[in-house]
């Protein structure tokens, strides 16, 4: 008789049968159950990503939408009220808005300075591409540049105020078009619907005061290179 565990150890590894070779399981079912496997844990890997994808994509697009309202809304405020300072020179019924102690008639704003508190709306603004983000974000910055560059006017220009509210006008007609420009490129992205075209808008007012600044402007400068280059002429010329 033979004992047990003699016979396994007779039998050297060289001559142990190769589990390929048990009969009932031929290799290419294994490989079959194999590659089966592989693909089922795929199609389940593959039909989770999509399915998370579908969701933060569609999470994505309501938060978008729910920010398109909510800027949107503080920007067409911004927008109307940058068109009012476009439109304030200044004076009361055509008349200067003042006069001070010894009679003389100054220029003062009749309108507020628009503000824009964007770091307090409640949206995900990660929910919009940042370049456009970015951009939402720099109004404020304009704001408070344009400020700036008005408390310099208000000290070097024309005392009655004139200078000042010329410039007012012209550097918030210029941020209410940028403002402009930044709503309809938010609406283009978040979906939200343009305003219905009005008679009077003060999108289409912003861009009319813009365009007579620029060409002031440009006038402005075309009139003082025409004064340099006569200078310049008679200097080379030489008194007659």
């Amino acid at each position: 008789m033979i004992r047990d565990g003699f016979f396994a150890d007779a039998v050297t590894s060289d001559q142990r049968p190769d589990l390929c070779d048990i009969p009932g399981k031929p290799e290419g079912n294994r490989m079959s159950e194999i590659l089966a496997a592989v693909l089922g844990a795929l199609i389940v890997w593959l039909t989770t990503y999509f399915t998370e994808h579908r969701k933060a994509a569609a999470t994505k697009s309501r938060d978008a939408a729910f920010l398109g309202v909510v800027v949107l809304i503080h920007l067409d405020k911004f927008i109307s009220e940058c068109a009012t300072v476009a439109s304030d020179d200044g004076t009361v019924l055509g008349q200067a808005s003042g006069r001070d102690e010894n009679g003389e008639d100054y220029y003062a704003p009749q309108t507020h300075t628009p503000t824009l508190e964007i770091e307090e709306l409640k949206v995900e603004w990660r929910s919009i591409p940042p370049q456009l983000m970015y951009a939402v974000y720099s109004l404020p910055l304009k704001i408070r540049d344009a400020l700036e560059y008005l408390d310099h006017v208000s000290d070097g220009g024309w005392p009655d105020g004139t200078e000042y509210m010329a410039a007012r006008q012209e550097r918030f007609a210029q941020i209410g078009v940028a403002a402009a420009d930044i709503a309809q490129e938010l609406r283009v992205e978040t979906g939200i619907p343009a305003v219905i075209e009005r008679k009077w808008s003060a999108e289409k007012h912003l861009r009319e005061r813009n365009e007579f600044y620029k060409a002031q402007a440009e006038s402005q400068e075309a009139a003082h290179n025409e004064m340099l280059a006569s200078l310049k002429r008679e200097q080379i010329s030489g008194p007659n």
